[in-house]
């Protein structure tokens, strides 16, 4: 099994447990919490992570069963992980300064506290954009490589 592969079932791991997490919070969890609203969207905290927690399923779904589909893995991994950024971004730019609460009351079931929680989550964002970005990078030069290829055979055969 090669490093590529690794790292897309390994995100499409991390994803499962982080929407898993979402979407056990939004059906038991703190209900004051699940319909208060969102600093970003201005919806329910609810549907924002039923929301959230099927698109992360149908990624990590997506690159689990999807066969020799590398770059379009790549691909939607790299646009999730960058909406999770700018996510981020627009907490920060509403003011809302609470740690991320992207997993819910789960952390609390754990016994992991919300700062160590969202540290967490940083790093694992930051592991699905650089590993992501990276994926996407090497296989769209691979891929630009393999159709220079092709269209060099194409001029000598006409040529």
């Amino acid at each position: 099994m090669s490093l590529q592969r690794i790292f897309i079932l390994s995100a499409s791991l991390v994803l499962m447990l982080t929407a898993l997490a979402k979407l056990i919070t939004a059906w038991s969890g703190d209900e004051k919490l699940m319909t208060s609203v969102d600093p970003v969207f201005g919806m329910s905290f609810k549907f924002i992570f039923l929301a959230v927690g099927g698109i992360e399923i149908a990624v990590a779904v997506f690159c689990v069963f999807g066969k020799k589909m590398l770059f379009e893995q790549a691909t939607v991994l790299c646009w999730l992980a960058l909406s999770m950024v700018l996510y981020r971004v627009g907490l920060y730019v509403t003011g809302y300064n609470k740690p991320c609460g992207c997993i819910g009351d789960v952390t609390e079931a754990l016994g992991i506290s919300e700062a160590i929680a969202d540290k967490g989550l940083k790093f694992i964002l930051a592991y699905l954009v650089i590993g992501s970005s990276y994926l996407l990078i090497a296989n769209w030069n691979r891929k630009n490589q393999s159709n220079r290829n092709i269209d060099s055979r194409i001029q000598e055969s006409i040529g």
